[in-house]
């Protein structure tokens, strides 16, 4: 089931569904801790830096029904090397149509780089909300090819949900239905899924 929601603001739909999984004992045991994640290390990272369009956010900590949201903004993600001399922190840049957030990132093994740890705090106009709660923890990039990325954020007992972009402002229904495959091959559990203006 989905529900037509006319909010531009989809970080706050996400703040909004992690107040309810710390408020929850129902998170899943498998990925509590971050562990069995998996990313996939033999990528450039020069491939994945630029700008990108959030096509979907999927919420995995709650056990339940699953559920769908679509959201009429489309944020973009400015993904950059931190500054000139180096190739190991990278910035972050969530932008929607009236908030921002910046995240900062240091690449754990530049030889496998597919894993990336938060650093410091988040910056932005987010940082206002009443339910807004900074993310520690790390950033696993479970797919990156050309025209699309998954990145699936994990803080401990807090954040799990991942992330599905784009190089365009749409993405062919064939690449999200391998998305899709894969995400319930590794049993990843869906409780919700956003769904932004992005192509629509």
């Amino acid at each position: 089931m989905y529900h037509v929601k006319n909010t531009n603001r989809l970080f706050q739909a996400v703040c909004a569904y992690y107040c309810l999984a710390l408020a929850s004992s129902a998170g899943h045991e498998k990925y509590r801790y971050c562990e069995n994640l998996n990313p996939q290390n033999a990528i450039s990272i020069n491939l994945t830096t630029g700008i990108w369009y959030m096509i979907v956010v999927y919420n995995h900590r709650i056990k339940g029904e699953p559920m769908g949201q679509l959201l009429s903004v489309c944020p973009s993600i400015n993904l950059t090397y931190a500054n000139e001399h180096t190739d190991t922190e990278l910035n972050f840049l969530w932008k929607e149509t009236v908030s921002s957030i910046e995240y900062q990132f240091k690449i754990i093994d530049i030889t496998s780089p597919g894993t990336w740890m938060s650093i410091g705090e988040q910056k932005g106009s987010v940082l206002a909300l009443d339910n807004f709660k900074n993310f520690t923890g790390k950033v696993f990039v479970k797919k990156a090819v050309k025209d699309h990325m998954w990145l699936t954020f994990c803080s401990p007992d807090t954040y799990l949900y991942s992330l599905v972009l784009s190089r365009g402002e749409r993405l062919r229904p064939r690449v999200m239905e391998g998305i899709n495959k894969l995400i319930s091959m590794q049993q990843f559990p869906v409780s919700d899924q956003i769904w932004t203006s992005c192509g629509r």
